[in-house]
């Protein structure tokens, strides 16, 4: 059965985002809400998901209850509803308790049409005890791929939300997420305890978008690598680096080099975070080179170029990052740079967070399904997204099918706009002048 949004919907559309009508997928989404029915919305980067939840905020009379992990943007979310006249709110850690009490009795009496909490919060038996006193009509899991073992983001708490389902009685979910391969949908569809539910899945490939993977021999390369392609193309331009000394490195040698370029990562000051996030919004060229937290939240559509160090630790991670390139529709290119020793630094990364089993009292602990157990899966996990990612380096074909079949798509969808093995790379970088 397809779902259409009613006309209320239509109607809050238009009201408060002076939008005439929805994009492709929103419609469904907003339709099954309203009608009681579960859902899982897969649109990538750009999409538009949170007008999945807002719109339904805005059209039933109690309270849209959205779950996220991103803490440090429910700020930005609760001011963006604010503005397009939905009454929202926050809860989270880092509120005052003062503040933190208030809004919960605000949320009580109905105050909100829309409430963010963080995941950890929902599961705590305390917020579990409030949450009878909230008219909750819809409750939404952002960033639902995060309940899978097999996610690019794994997070332990989204596991628990099936279970606190039971005290939401004919409640209906709406999971939404940006990247998730078919072995993650079923996984959130099985963990959150979706009925029958109402399935939007958009395609995942993006024709604007040029894609190429740059060997170079060593990472010392790579910062002169860097250089070539940024002032190769104008506009806003985003590099993403591992880790925080690495982003000064490539900064440092680009300001060096005449680029005028500014460095974003947690060892920076919080103000001066906001003045390198601002300044990128508005300046007309901007270069920033960042750790993945930066871009969660930037509103910027026309970036012209993403540039990655190294490729990310899944596919997942790296299509979410580069996909934050030519939002607007308009071609842009999705580098990443590729040295022998990358895979080093994935394979430490993976000993470090889940480290082989080694002692013998590992392995009864495996033979008895305790923790060991869970680490030797999610080491296999880990090995199994490392080699997706070797794969798409080294890949001999299109890079845009190697992307779209590892998220269920086949083979992609006729030939390839753009890409290093398709194109070359002299005539993709003449891609955005010339599409």
């Amino acid at each position: 059965m397809a779902f259409r949004p009613p006309l209320p919907a239509l109607a809050a559309l238009e009201r408060h985002f002076g939008f005439p009508s929805f994009r492709e997928g929103q419609g469904e989404l907003v339709a099954a809400a309203l009608h009681g029915k579960d859902a899982l919305g897969v649109l990538p980067t750009g999409g538009g998901k949170s007008l999945c939840y807002q719109i339904p905020a805005a059209v039933l009379p109690g309270l849209v209850l959205v779950l996220t992990p991103l803490v440090s943007l429910m700020a930005d979310q609760v001011r963006r509803a604010r503005e397009a006249g939905i009454p929202a709110a926050a809860l989270h850690s880092g509120m005052p308790r003062g503040d933190r009490r208030q809004a919960e009795e605000d949320a009580a009496r109905g105050a909100f049409r829309l409430l963010f909490v963080a995941p950890e919060r929902l599961v705590r038996p305390a917020f579990q005890a409030f949450l009878p006193r909230l008219s909750v009509d819809l409750l939404v899991v952002d960033e639902a791929h995060c309940i899978s073992l097999w996610g690019h983001d794994f997070r332990p708490a989204y596991r628990q939300i099936g279970a606190v389902r039971s005290r939401l009685p004919e409640v209906p979910v709406l999971a939404l997420t940006a990247t998730a391969t078919p072995e993650v949908r079923a996984e959130i569809e099985t963990e959150l305890r979706l009925v029958s539910p109402v399935r939007t899945v958009l395609s995942f490939d993006r024709p604007n978008l040029g894609w190429g993977v740059q060997p170079v021999r060593s990472a010392g390369e790579k910062p002169e690598a860097v250089r070539h392609m940024v002032r190769a193309l104008g506009g806003a331009r985003m590099v993403y680096a591992a880790t925080r000394r690495r982003v000064e490195e490539i900064s440092a040698h680009l300001v060096r080099s005449g680029v005028r370029a500014r460095p974003y990562h947690a060892g920076l000051s919080v103000p001066g975070r906001d003045r390198t996030q601002d300044w990128f919004m508005s300046a007309p060229a901007p270069v920033v080179v960042a750790t993945n937290a930066f871009g969660m939240g930037i509103d910027r559509s026309d970036v012209r170029l993403v540039v990655h160090d190294q490729l990310s630790g899944t596919l997942e991670d790296y299509y979410q990052e580069a996909g934050r390139a030519g939002r607007d529709g308009e071609p842009a290119l999705c580098i990443a740079l590729h040295a022998p020793s990358d895979r080093k630094v994935h394979r430490a990364f993976l000993d470090g967070t889940h480290p082989p089993l080694r002692r013998p009292a590992d392995w009864v602990e495996v033979l008895q399904g305790g923790p060991a157990a869970h680490r030797r899966r999610r080491r296999r996990i880990g090995k199994a997204q490392r080699r997706a990612v070797e794969q798409y380096a080294r890949t001999r074909g299109c890079r845009r099918h190697a992307l779209l079949s590892h998220f269920g798509e086949g083979e992609g969808k006729g030939d390839c706009p753009a890409c290093d093995r398709c194109s070359g790379w002299a005539r993709l970088f003449r891609f955005p002048a010339s599409v």
